[in-house]
């Protein structure tokens, strides 16, 4: 029986399929060329497709094809007359940096995501990668190692993990400072703190404020860097401490727990929780910084796509507001709530109540 004849090529289109399964190559452009320095380099002065091959030591059609990508995703733009492709001869448009590559693309900017962008030239997450994370259900990004015990054998690895967290945490850092209220917060405890930006953030604008940062011996030494760095040393101290193991400091009227909760499972989220409520003073809030899904769970993409993340580097999962209000009253707490904060983030917060060590009405 001879085949029906396909449906009419212009009736519909595959654009929206085709796009998502190129996408990946965008990410691998972007990684490479800040591995490669392509964005320190132009900053510089603007260069010629020839005059970059130059200072590169590369061959004019690999750096073509890379141009090209980064001109079309908005992060350089050509000015002058000509190609300056493969045909073209060493004239040509120069290449130059957009507003959005100077504010997230240069080390020297306080925005720059290129920590975080230059970690998946050792871990990208490739389909292979993925399909194995998902079968055997456990994280793949440093192979069968616990990538929590490899941070602590391996200091130069978790420095490196640190900064990369912190590229993406100053902006988020300071949005969470801004939409939420700490004036009356005395005491902040932020465990699994990282690069301490969280707290930093909380510090400079609440001059009143003390804060802690909690996390293991080789991230620790990060964020005495950044407190430093911001002038608040004399507010904010540091505490080298593993949260699930040991005991967590007790005398705070407010704990946060950024981007720590997606990193686990839930059964290890409940027990961080109450480890949290226990030491929380009588009153006090946890705050639970994250990127949230929407309450159907259906987005937004950018979000939804974190989970995949999180299966490759952990062992945890993107969360809704719903279900992590679900888990602070499962451990005992009152009145979460949820507010966007900046870009994709949020922030959740819950009481311990007042009259009693457990939150019990």
């Amino acid at each position: 029986m001879p085949r029906e004849l396909p449906p009419d090529p212009f009736s519909h289109s595959d654009r929206p399929v085709y796009d998502i399964y190129i996408a990946n190559r965008a990410s691998a452009a972007l990684a490479v060329a800040v591995r490669l320095g392509v964005f320190q380099i132009l900053a510089e002065r603007p260069l010629t497709l020839h005059g970059l091959c130059g200072e590169l030591h590369l061959e004019r059609r690999p750096i073509d094809a890379l141009l090209t990508v980064l001109v079309s995703l908005g992060l350089l733009r050509r000015e002058g007359e000509g190609f300056g492709g493969p045909l073209g001869g060493d004239g040509g448009p120069r290449y130059v940096l957009t507003q959005i590559a100077r504010d997230h693309l240069l080390p020297e900017s306080p925005f720059y995501l290129g920590g975080l962008i230059d970690i998946e030239n050792e871990h990208f997450v490739t389909p292979m990668a993925l399909m194995e994370a998902m079968g055997r259900n456990k994280p793949q990004a440093y192979g069968d190692r616990d990538p929590w015990q490899t941070m602590l054998e391996d200091p130069e690895a978790a420095v490196s993990f640190t900064r990369a967290m912190h590229s993406i945490s100053v902006r988020p850092a300071f949005g969470l400072a801004a939409a939420f209220e700490f004036a009356n917060v005395r005491n902040l405890l932020d465990v699994g703190g990282g690069s301490g930006i969280l707290a930093v953030a909380a510090a400079v604008r609440n001059p009143s404020l003390r804060a802690t940062v909690l996390d293991l011996p080789p991230v620790i030494e990060v964020a005495r860097e950044v407190i430093w760095d911001f002038g608040v040393a004399d507010r904010v101290g540091v505490v080298a401490s593993d949260m699930f193991k040991d005991p967590l400091p007790s005398g705070h009227d407010a704990i946060l727990l950024s981007q720590i909760l997606h990193d686990w499972p839930p059964q290890a989220a409940r027990l961080l929780l109450r480890k949290v409520l226990d030491v929380l003073t009588p009153g006090g809030r946890v705050l639970i910084h994250e990127k949230l899904l929407n309450d159907r769970r259906d987005g937004p993409l950018a979000n939804a796509l974190v989970s995949v993340d999180m299966l490759f580097w952990t062992e945890g999962q993107q969360y809704s507001a719903p279900e992590l209000h679900q888990l602070l009253q499962e451990a005992g707490f009152k009145g979460p709530e949820t507010r966007p904060t900046v870009g994709y983030w949020s922030v959740t917060w819950a009481a311990k109540a007042p009259s009693t060590a457990h939150g019990g009405s």
